[in-house]
């Protein structure tokens, strides 16, 4: 797994609709005081190990969850990752999460 200095600083979102994803299991749970000043900044996010595939290439990668908290941004539908930068990978785009068995859940999206 690729150490965080290592990650793109961002994330890769993948579209889910019309399914919603749940973690069942996660591989770590960390918190996080982005600023230390504001303690509002502050998060708490699971991270469960998977793989992305791209084009036929694997990288090591995290899905990245952050708990109920100011800073989630997208909702269940969509699935954050953290990897490394890939070369070629652009918004439009498919690839594949592969995730070990009993980590998380897809089921259909929630009606709001």
């Amino acid at each position: 797994m690729p150490r965080a200095s290592q990650w793109f600083k961002g994330t890769i979102n993948i579209d889910l609709t019309p399914l919603e994803f749940e973690i069942i299991r996660a591989d770590y749970e960390v918190a996080a005081a982005w600023h230390p000043e504001h303690p509002a900044c502050e998060e708490t996010f699971w991270l469960v190990d998977v793989t992305l595939e791209f084009h036929g290439m694997r990288y090591p990668a995290y899905l990245y969850y952050p708990l109920r908290s100011a800073m989630k941004a997208h909702p269940d539908s969509t699935m954050e990752v953290l990897t490394q930068q890939i070369e070629g990978l652009s918004y439009g785009d498919q690839a594949t999460v592969i995730i070990p068995k009993g980590r998380v859940r897809l089921k259909p999206r929630a009606a709001t």
